[in-house]
């Protein structure tokens, strides 16, 4: 079988998720490529070292931007958080490279437009992680839907609920704007937008809405091994305001 180079730009939560995935693959499908765990990136504190060994990569980096210009990568695998996928994701594009990125496809909706514009004019392969339209169910009311089995769709209600983000949890970067972006709905409301696109076929033409109440305004400030390397984090032990 063929196969192509993938280089991973971040580790963490979901730097481990698709570490098993990447691992995986090609144990439950036959994709025209099989895909090489050939380099992670992540900061000097994380030890991209220690984690390329554990999860099967071959080389680790601290060098994203040498990376993704590398002759010997075919792939890259965007999980940073959110701020960085439009600058890493930009650069792959730039080298001409295809670029799988973590949703929300950006911080920002005029840092997605760029991404958007920017892979049309090379004309480059893009790839957004919505993983849920794999999930059997859905993929089976996609199916129906299409089917036309049950008629015209007239009213999707959705929710999505998390539990993690009790007042144990500190203040991650999820949990502030300059790093997340668009918070819950880029981390959460993202994926019912997308299933609901891929179940009804129809678009989204407008939105409404309001933040009725954040109800942690505060949260503990955690050391940098907790947070990628963002550098607000540093001073751990006081309290930081939520600003999404």
């Amino acid at each position: 079988m063929a196969t192509i180079n993938v280089a991973m730009i971040g580790q963490g939560f979901m730097g481990r998720s698709h570490s098993n995935a990447w691992g995986q693959v090609v144990k439950f499908f036959t994709p025209p490529l099989k895909p090489v765990m050939h380099t992670v990136f992540g900061q000097p504190e994380e030890n991209p070292q220690a984690f390329a060994e554990r999860w099967g990569w071959q080389n680790a980096s601290t060098n994203w931007e040498e990376l993704v210009k590398s002759p010997e990568i075919g792939l890259v695998d965007v999980v940073t958080p959110n701020y960085m996928h439009a600058p890493v994701a930009r650069a792959v594009i730039a080298a001409g490279k295809p670029v799988a990125c973590e949703k929300p496809i950006a911080g920002t909706l005029e840092d997605a437009r760029q991404m958007v514009e920017a892979a049309k004019a090379a004309n480059v392969k893009t790839f957004v992680w919505f993983n849920y339209r794999r999930c059997p169910a859905v993929a089976l009311a996609h199916q129906i839907v299409k089917a036309g089995e049950i008629g015209q769709i007239r009213h999707v209600r959705a929710t999505y609920l998390q539990d993690w983000a009790d007042e144990s949890i500190p203040l991650l970067w999820r949990f502030e704007k300059k790093w997340a972006g668009s918070g819950a709905h880029g981390d959460l409301n993202a994926h019912i937008i997308d299933m609901t696109r891929f179940v009804t076929g129809s678009e989204i033409v407008e939105v409404a809405g309001a933040i009725a109440e954040t109800f942690i305004k505060e949260r503990t400030l955690p050391g940098q091994a907790a947070t990628g390397g963002l550098g607000d984090a540093a001073a751990s032990g006081g309290k930081g305001p939520v600003t999404v």
